[in-house]
């Protein structure tokens, strides 16, 4: 952030209004997604002292220092499993193991606590740990297996 800071602050010098441009800039409100940022950067390129290709450069140089900020957008723990930490798992350990049940296998199951969080209502959480895990194996489903794996668990869950 400080790279960025500072080549902003490099070229912003160069605006003929810098004064009146720094004065708006401490009154300004941000709201997602206008912030200070997006506020500097859009009024140096209308003052054309900022390409759009040193944007993308400024841009890219931002990106490549800091792999990982995406993630402080991802606003619900779901959409973190989703969206980073599966993928980032799958990085390190490219072999991932899989269990795939079906919905009365989880809620029947005896490592199944209804309440996931104190209060709540409707979701739970089936607990996995170092003790308990080889009462899975039957669930176990490689990657290049889950579609297969999926259907079974349908069939199973169909079964009256």
């Amino acid at each position: 952030m400080e790279t960025l800071q500072n080549e902003l602050d490099r070229l912003i010098a160069t605006l003929p209004n810098v004064d009146a441009f720094r004065a708006n800039l401490e009154t300004l409100v941000s709201v997602y997604p206008f912030n200070d940022y997006e506020y500097m950067i859009a009024t140096l390129l209308a003052a054309d002292k900022l390409t759009h290709d040193e944007y993308i450069e400024l841009r890219d140089g931002y990106m490549a220092r800091n792999r990982f900020m995406y993630i402080f957008e991802i606003s619900a723990p779901r959409g973190f499993g989703d969206a980073w930490a599966q993928d980032h798992l799958k990085e390190l350990v490219p072999d991932l193991q899989n269990w795939v049940l079906a919905s009365k296998e989880v809620a029947s199951n005896q490592y199944y606590s209804a309440g996931q969080h104190r209060g709540n209502t409707g979701e739970g959480q089936l607990h996995l740990k170092d003790d308990n895990i080889r009462k899975f194996a039957q669930f176990e489903a490689k990657s290049n297996e889950l579609a297969g794996a999926i259907r079974k668990a349908y069939e199973r869950q169909m079964e009256a």
